[in-house]
């Protein structure tokens, strides 16, 4: 570890898995919390071996902490060359197949391998690696590599990955399979080697621009999976015109894509198959058409896949997976087009890809999946995007559970609505602010300043600020060993910044943390009401009085004023509070069925499936 390193406070909060409120709050309690070295008074910096040292004798270094000091150790290897390059040392280190660049990193990486082992260790800093440097460097998630290498049906191999970054794609296709691939960055290239060491005996990754200098030009492989660049106009196409990879037509030079998928093509041997990650314009541009059209005629394109929105980078975007082969001894006069993108995320059996290759249509969801002949598609524009030939349809027997929900919540919210009694005056009542009932110790004041590494699948579940302006559960998790401000029943949250009044009450223990976003009152039940808390955080009133407004509003709750009543007054109103908060979420239940209904049932008459007069004519 570099003695010199300095971290801020932001720093510190993410190496021990916690806000910069508890970091605060440590160098307030704390007299031994490291002093700071540098930085300023208002956002000091501090040596990085003192704070861990610090965090080592409070026993507050876990499994995260421990991966974060490595990490850091890594990026402190400036003289051994880039943090991919020291990544790719330290993976050989953990195989027993060389020595780590400094003592730093090996003290470091020994700790978090004692822990959890060499493997898990490494692939636990590639991740890091990643997350360090996502603006520059797209990653597959390894849920869509398993699912791209399934649909590849790579039997014996090989399977070649042109375009291989850290290797992920490669890593989930068997370790009894042999793997080819190429990356353009030869530092990353020398990570992805060091990483599929750990997994296959035959793993061969060379360097090099794969389109422009193809190290595996001689190649015939089983498959290829590739999750390539994309808009790229400086892609060779000027000096690749008369190249022998475009059988189906000279790529177009905006349109970088179509040579990824031809030089896929290129690689296979009879019988092979490419699955390939494409931006959804590959399917729709005109520039293009030329060339879908050929794959099309020859039978080559099987598949057109649109993913979920965030299923891959960009997030914005649902991306694609087209799905090609040659020879497979398949008819391929259709294409089978699948449109995931209204699902959280995609799966193999949600594909029916297995009736596809039996050239079955009992998969077939007229709103989801469809085999589509190929005279079909050969229109004019040869758009392949999978939403055009599908129609959506309206399942009668959900629509009538919807009604019977809708029902059921009109009569909920007659229910919760109080009966309350017009005041013949409006009593002048004192008041006192959150700041001055925080300096009081009738409630406390929690907020994480600080990143706090949200990942995607399972995890520790995180409430953000997002989700409590939103009206909905926690949608963030974390890691398992990531520390943080875990809710307790009777908690109120409020957004840092929202467009509408929002509070929310904790009312399970759930083992949810504080995310990002989010101020956490912690009242102390004995002074103060939660629910009256929370009334009083929802009013309109309090949210411009308390809240600077530039497009949306920014909350500061210290500013909250609140009337000084008595706890069994204050329970009294929370008593309404609750019900009226309560019939909030009811009220945005009856509108999301409401509307789902009104469509469901007007699709339902449009197919023919209702009729006027009841659905049993």
């Amino acid at each position: 570890m570099d003695h010199h390193a300095l971290v801020s406070a932001a720093d510190i909060a993410r190496l021990a898995g916690v806000g910069r409120a508890a970091v605060s709050n440590w160098r307030r309690r704390y007299d031994d919390f490291p002093r700071p070295a540098g930085g300023s008074e208002s956002s000091p910096s501090f040596r990085l071996v003192e704070v861990a040292t610090w965090l080592r004798e409070q026993g507050r270094l876990g499994t995260h902490s421990l991966i974060e000091l490595a990490w850091q150790a890594i990026e402190g290897e400036t003289g051994s060359g880039s943090p991919a390059e020291v990544l790719a040392v330290v993976g050989d280190y953990l195989r027993g197949a060389g020595a780590p660049p400094s003592a730093d990193v090996h003290a470091a990486v020994d700790d978090v391998a004692a822990a959890i082992g060499p493997a898990e260790t490494f692939e636990r800093l590639c991740s890091r690696f990643v997350e360090a440097m996502s603006r520059h460097l797209v990653a597959t998630p390894p849920e869509l590599a398993s699912l791209m290498v399934e649909l590849a049906e790579i039997g014996d191999g090989p399977v070649l990955d042109p375009a291989c970054g850290t290797g992920t794609l490669l890593r989930a296709v068997p370790t009894t399979v042999p793997v080819l691939g190429q990356e353009l960055d030869p530092a990353v290239a020398e990570l992805a080697r060091a990483r599929l060491a750990f997994t296959h005996e035959q793993a061969q990754i060379v360097t090099g621009d794969s389109l422009r200098a193809d190290r595996f030009s001689d190649r015939r492989v089983a498959s290829v999976v590739c999750n390539p660049p994309f808009n790229e106009r400086s892609w060779g196409h000027e000096e690749l015109q008369f190249d022998s990879r475009w059988v189906y037509g000279l790529p177009p030079k905006g349109e970088s894509e179509l040579a990824w998928v031809q030089h896929c093509l290129a690689h296979l041997r009879p019988g092979g198959r490419v699955v390939i990650v494409l931006p959804p314009g590959v399917a729709s541009r005109r520039s293009g058409r030329s060339i879908r059209a050929t794959l099309l005629r020859r039978g080559v394109l099987r598949a057109v896949i649109s993913l979920p929105p965030g299923a891959v980078a960009p997030p914005h975007l649902p991306m694609q997976l087209w799905v090609l082969a040659v020879d497979d001894g398949q008819p391929a006069d259709r294409a089978w087009l699948v449109d995931t993108t209204g699902g959280a995320q995609v799966r193999l059996e949600d594909l029916g890809w297995a009736e596809v290759r039996r050239r079955a249509t009992t998969a077939e969801d007229p709103a989801v999946r469809r085999l589509v002949p190929t005279i079909d598609l050969l229109d004019e524009d040869v758009d392949l995007t999978p939403a055009r030939y599908l129609r959506s349809s309206a399942d009668v027997d959900d629509l009538v559970a919807d009604r019977e929900r809708f029902t059921e919540l009109v009569v909920r919210l007659t229910q919760l609505l109080p009966d309350l009694a017009k005041m013949s005056d409006r009593p002048e009542r004192p008041r006192t602010t959150i700041g001055e009932l925080v300096r009081r110790g009738a409630l406390s004041l929690h907020q994480l300043r600080g990143p706090m590494g949200l990942v995607t699948g399972p995890g520790r579940p995180v409430l953000t600020g997002a989700d409590v302006a939103a009206g909905r559960g926690p949608s963030g998790s974390v890691a398992d060993d990531v520390d943080g401000v875990r809710l307790q029943p009777g908690d109120v949250v409020v957004p840092i910044i929202t467009s509408h009044p929002a509070a929310a009450v904790i009312e399970h223990d759930d083992g949810v943390l504080l995310g990002p976003g989010l101020q956490l009152l912690r009242p102390d039940p004995a002074q103060i009401d939660p629910w009256f808390l929370a009334g009083v955080l929802r009013s309109d009133e309090t949210l411009r009085a308390a809240s600077t407004k530039s497009g949306s509003y920014r909350v500061d709750v210290r500013r909250v004023e609140l009337p000084r009543l008595p706890l069994e007054e204050q329970r009294r109103q929370g008593e309404v509070f609750a019900r009226l908060l309560r019939f909030d979420v009811v009220i945005d239940d009856v509108r999301t069925v409401g509307r789902r209904l009104t469509q469901g049932l007007i699709d339902a008459v449009v197919h023919g499936q209702l009729e006027p007069g009841g659905t049993d004519r």
